[in-house]
């Protein structure tokens, strides 16, 4: 990953993650962390349905996903987001990665992290600035 995305998925608090099961798309906010040329995603222990996770059966069907990472405020001159298409599997949540979550989700002092992660490997990056400073977001795509 370029160091300018990284850097963003590290500043970023939340980011909307998109999954699909072949018929409906399936949309939720999620934590995340960059680390060696991956994001990572946890599977953590916060109270949940019972049964996996609607993103892992969707994934498991159709790995290829989205993540939109954006921001909003009342001037519009200081729009943006980057959508991020990736590959995404399942895969022990690295020490590194889990280091990293605990140092940047205060949340997780209280919560189980998990021993689980979904990784995402990044195939494509779409960015749109609408004059604020997003490092590479000189074109609208």
């Amino acid at each position: 990953m370029e160091p300018w995305l990284v850097e963003l998925i590290d500043s970023a608090n939340v980011a909307r993650f998109a999954t699909t099961d072949g018929c409906q798309p399936h949309l939720v906010p999620v934590v995340l962390v960059a680390e060696n040329d991956h994001i990572y995603l946890p599977i953590d222990g916060k109270r949940k349905k019972p049964g996996t996770l609607k993103r892992v059966r969707n994934l498991e069907l159709h790995p290829q996903v989205a993540l939109l990472v954006d921001h909003y405020q009342e001037d519009w001159s200081k729009l943006w987001w980057v959508r991020i298409d990736a590959v995404a599997t399942i895969v022990p949540l690295p020490s590194a990665a889990r280091s990293k979550f605990a140092q940047k989700y205060r949340g997780y002092g209280h919560t189980e992290i998990g021993v689980e992660s979904i990784r995402l490997e990044v195939v494509n990056v779409q960015k749109w600035s609408n004059g604020a400073d997003l490092p590479g977001a000189d074109t609208a795509s």
